[in-house]
């Protein structure tokens, strides 16, 4: 990503956490080159915040403390024991960035300290503001950047930003220092000079497009970049939608996303329509529509909507009858498979089964749940002699 679109992330960052809507926001870490102005961004997001009347500002460069700086120093209170905060550590009102510099050369005991902090914006029993922005940067690893790689655990809880100024961004960067002309025109004519990727024997691998800095696809790093993305506005899903999803959650996750995220409302069902009299007759048509079609994997796909909606929504003695409806237009197996959901996963499931029984249509489906010896296709034999 250019300075541009990290500034945007940066920013969508601290709206995200300032706001407290997402729990599990990923803690955003910038990736690049050495001397490609990663912590120039920084600083001047931090003097950004600071106009705004944030309160703190940290840098921490983890290759070089050790782990005593990090979590305090133990005491005893209550014949128990306790830790010191460290002195740097912001009070209890304070807002602001706690910048983590040089997370993949720290040691494994400093990031053994820093991965709780991480995780529950706390050490021992010292918290961070609610209002703290935890941000890191590092080298890439490997090759003669060297440093430590991440486990799967620790990595599902970075979003990693791929930090790669423009040309013209550098060109920028070197008026505003007032660099010669001559400097200026050398690098506009040798760009590929300043790239991260170089070439011949001291080639580093183009870490760029390695999939180790992708976002690790998994059930909390989706749901948090589908709830971060209905956060964006127009203007920022285009600038960095693509680019913040790969962070978060992958490449794949991301294009799923974005593509039902596109999805019209008629290419889109919902099994609480089944409880509205206005649309439940337009759903059941659907869902006969792909029994006609014998549409398995659509119909195995609104199975799992249906019994999640019953998890989490339970079942009203309204709700009855149109779920009766539902179970006499499914196909037999996948309606008694919401019928086995229902008595073992729904608090009320047994009483909804014996109101459901009345009804003749659903009858033979819930016997059949319950009895399905009765329901078996009788064995045919074949004697030797017909054979």
């Amino acid at each position: 990503m250019n300075i541009t679109q990290t500034q945007k992330i940066l920013e969508i960052a601290w709206r995200l956490k300032t706001s407290g809507k997402i729990k599990n926001l990923p803690i955003f870490t910038l990736v690049g080159d050495t001397g490609v102005g990663k912590s120039a961004v920084i600083t001047d997001f931090a003097e950004s915040l600071a106009a705004r009347k944030a309160t703190f500002f940290e840098t921490k460069f983890l290759a070089q403390v050790e782990v005593g700086d990090l979590i305090g120093m133990p005491d005893k209170a209550n014949n128990k024991t306790v830790w010191l905060a460290p002195d740097w550590w912001p009070e209890a009102d304070d807002s602001g960035l706690l910048f983590l510099d040089e997370l993949a050369d720290a040691k494994n005991d400093v990031r053994t300290a820093v991965m709780p902090m991480l995780l529950t914006g706390k050490l021992h029993q010292n918290h961070l503001p609610k209002d703290l922005l935890i941000v890191c940067s590092m080298n890439p690893v490997g090759g003669s950047f060297g440093g430590y790689t991440f486990s799967r655990q620790f990595k599902d809880r970075l979003a990693f930003i791929k930090f790669m100024p423009t040309t013209e961004e550098w060109l920028a960067f070197a008026s505003k220092a007032n660099l010669p002309l001559y400097m200026r025109n050398m690098i506009s004519e040798q760009p590929e000079f300043f790239l991260d990727q170089k070439t011949g024997e001291h080639a580093d691998s183009d870490w760029s497009t390695s999939e180790y800095y992708n976002g690790t696809p998994s059930r909390r790093s989706v749901t948090v970049a589908s709830q971060i993305y209905e956060e964006l506005t127009n203007e920022e899903k285009e600038l960095v939608g693509v680019e913040l999803l790969s962070a978060i959650a992958g490449d794949a996750a991301a294009a799923s996303i974005i593509t039902y995220s596109r999805r019209t409302a008629t290419e889109l069902v919902d099994p609480r329509d089944l409880f509205d009299e206005a649309k439940a007759l337009a759903l059941l048509g659907i869902v006969g529509s792909w029994v006609d079609n014998n549409s398995i994997e659509r119909l195995g796909s609104f199975s799992r909507l249906v019994k999640a909606m019953l998890k989490s929504d339970g079942i009203a003695k309204e709700h009855i009858k149109p779920l009766a409806n539902l179970i006499a237009t499914l196909p037999e197996d996948i309606a008694v498979g919401i019928l086995t959901y229902i008595r073992a996963e729904v608090k009320t499931g047994q009483m909804v089964l014996l109101a459901m029984a009345q009804d003749k249509r659903v009858f033979t489906r819930i016997d059949r749940m319950i009895n399905p010896h009765r329901h078996k296709a009788p064995e045919v034999t074949i004697s030797e002699e017909a054979a």
